[in-house]
């Protein structure tokens, strides 16, 4: 019924790469949105002439929900990687891109957090920080999801002892 938001996009015996697409059709009512404000001071003469408020009003209107909708587009990536014991995530937002990347030893667990806007995959750090996995939320049930990354990322916590264990340089 309901399609799982993380795709696997490549799995080799070092490494798999997971991906969540952007939500292009969350995206176009807050861009409609967005629009409404220059459209009115376009199309209706009477608001040509509007206030210091009035322009403010408009430009916060405009820059909230243009930026709710650009949130829809980010694309993020998802790499667990066996060889080095690292979870690395690249959020990429047309030109803008940001990667972080966790050792999987310092991720505890991947879990499912249900809220009134969905659900969405949190993951729980060894600092006893909690932080999102995934951007987007549905109404769908993720455990499957969160059980196959925690499951990746046991593999690579394995994997990362092992290199370790034969490298005694690496800490």
């Amino acid at each position: 019924m309901f399609r799982p938001r993380l795709k696997t996009i490549e799995q080799t015996a070092d490494r798999t790469v997971l991906r969540e697409n952007p939500v292009y059709v969350a995206a176009i009512f807050p861009f409609a949105v967005s629009l409404l404000p220059i459209v009115v001071w376009v199309g209706v003469p009477e608001f040509r002439s509007l206030s210091v408020f009035g322009v403010f009003f408009g430009l916060v209107q405009f820059t909230m929900f243009f930026a709710a909708g650009l949130s829809a587009l980010v694309t993020s990536t998802f790499s667990v990687s066996r060889t080095s014991g690292t979870l690395r995530i690249h959020r990429k937002l047309l030109w803008w891109a940001r990667d972080k990347e966790y050792f999987a030893n310092d991720v505890l667990t991947v879990f499912e957090d249900h809220t009134i806007r969905g659900n969405r995959l949190m993951m729980r750090l060894r600092s006893g920080q909690v932080k999102r996995f995934t951007i987007y939320g549905e109404y769908a049930p993720l455990d499957a999801q969160a059980g196959m990354v925690n499951s990746l990322l046991h593999e690579a916590r394995l994997s990362g002892v092992q290199s370790s264990a034969r490298n005694p340089l690496v800490n």
